[in-house]
């Protein structure tokens, strides 16, 4: 997973060094804008059926079910095919309404890659309840180098309409993909929907499709708040910039959570708790090392690297990235609230935490925008994800433990190293103390006994598939 994840790190970049460039500031606006927004619908025809496997189909795989599983994937595939049109639908009608200056075509291309893409999206999570979270993260991989290297192509033949063709292509590869490498094998009988069967899971994963909604809204809302307040699409390009960046990162943490749903969730029914609060406390503390490492490495190098990145037009992304980078760091608190609501069955909670995070991003965001144009927005989402991270923290703060305090000792250790900042102004300088201060926080990180060698080696174990549950739970 975290290889693959470095894939999907690379190919963001390369996409982002090579298409704004290629589109500039005001025609790369408006496919952010269009593509941040069909993000949130393909979301919406999930019905959080990604919950729904990730927590059930496990218990199917271990009691060797095979009939039943292969009915409930058959009935989750076909569910999502007719979810997948419905989302695909309203996108098309919501954006003709509110943006008719945007090419027609372009939109109808768009909403039929909600479509493909919601397929596929399902297809990859089957993995993860075959507990091969190794798979799940293909499908992302694919896509992301998929898009890096058909997008310029057709942005140079056929503009932003080009580009719709190139995301339509892309989805309809990583579905066959994923049916090559797909172990079970569906026949027409599993694919009879089943109502039935399927409303209890359903129940549960809607409260927390709710959540991912909310989230989705969160994320999306960005381009559309800046177009809306501004009016300006190449406000909405620097702040679409700095946003792909942060998402690219963030996008990292949710699928490692993830991938310890199957484990956490034998354990709670085994009643083995002991196992799940080392597990978390592990997590929660590396998500804020590697929180603030990344939010040091923003703060001594963004203002030099980001115009040789994405060139001298998009300057101003530099000091958006800052306020983004606070988001990364309270990001890993919030994921670990989220995997211990969905490991405990308690989906009320993430679904409260998320409308608290939409609704203050808003409230933030109005005035923020106003003042101060993009610059605003990030900050809004900085101000949206500490109330986020603080109250599913407080809410969820027994089934946290003691990870709560090291997360915060953690993050509070980080800011030791920050006055290294103003000793330097160039650009080697700055790479020098940036390197310098990473190693003074691990050093502090070491002294304070925060993290420690024996968690290193045992995650790494877990990380490289040698480490046996028995021996885990031993730790």
């Amino acid at each position: 997973m975290l290889i693959q994840r470095g894939l999907q790190v690379l190919g963001a970049l390369a996409f982002a060094v090579v298409v704004p460039r290629l589109m500039g500031p005001e025609a790369y606006g408006a496919y952010a804008l269009v593509t941040s927004l069909a993000a949130w619908f393909v979301l919406l025809g999930g019905l959080g059926l990604t919950n729904v496997i990730g927590r059930y189909m496990p218990g199917l795989v271990g009691r060797e079910e095979g009939s039943v599983l292969q009915r409930f994937a058959g009935n989750l595939v076909v569910l999502r095919i007719l979810s997948g049109g419905l989302a695909a639908f309203l996108y098309l009608v919501v954006m003709r309404l509110l943006f008719t200056e945007l090419d027609g075509l372009l939109l109808w291309l768009i909403a039929l890659n909600v479509w493909v893409q919601g397929l596929s999206t399902l297809l990859f999570a089957v993995f993860l309840g075959l507990n091969r979270a190794d798979l799940w993260g293909t499908g992302d991989t694919l896509r992301r180098w998929l898009t890096v290297l058909l997008l310029p192509f057709c942005v140079w033949l056929g503009g932003l309409r080009g580009a719709g063709a190139a995301l339509i292509v892309t989805e309809v590869t990583v579905i066959a993909t994923g049916v090559w490498l797909m172990p079970l094998r569906l026949s027409w009988p599993d694919l009879r929907p089943e109502p039935a069967r399927l409303a209890p899971y359903l129940r549960f994963g809607l409260i927390f499709f709710g959540s991912q909604l909310l989230l989705a809204a969160f994320q999306a809302g960005g381009e559309v708040l800046v177009r809306a307040i501004s009016g300006d699409y190449v406000e909405v390009a620097y702040f679409a910039l700095a946003n792909s960046v942060y998402q690219t990162a963030a996008a990292s943490i949710p699928p490692l959570a993830w991938s310890f749903v199957p484990l956490l969730s034998s354990r709670l029914e085994s009643g083995d708790t002991r196992t799940i609060n080392l597990w978390v406390e592990r997590f929660v503390t590396w998500l804020a090392v590697v929180g603030v490492v990344v939010t040091l490495g923003c703060l001594f190098l963004a203002e030099a690297v980001t115009p040789l990145v994405f060139g001298e037009a998009y300057s101003p992304v530099a000091t958006n990235l800052v306020p983004l980078s606070v988001a990364f760091v309270v990001l890993g608190l919030g994921t670990a609230t989220s995997l211990l609501a969905l490991v405990h069955g308690r989906p009320g909670e993430a679904l409260v935490a998320s409308a608290i995070r939409l609704v203050s991003f808003w409230a933030l965001g109005v005035p923020l925008v106003r003042w101060h144009g993009s610059w605003g927005a990030c900050l809004a989402v900085a101000g949206a994800s500490i109330a986020h991270a603080a109250y599913a923290g407080w809410r969820m703060r027994a089934e946290l433990g003691s990870a709560a305090r090291r997360w915060v000792t953690a993050v509070v250790l980080g800011v030791v190293p920050v006055p290294l900042l103003w000793l330097g102004s160039s650009v080697m300088a700055r790479g020098v103390l940036c390197v310098a201060a990473v190693v003074c926080y691990l050093l502090i990180l070491l002294l304070c006994d925060v993290v420690n060698v024996s968690d290193v080696r045992i995650v790494g174990a877990a990380l490289n598939g040698r480490a046996r549950r028995e021996g885990l739970r031993k730790e």
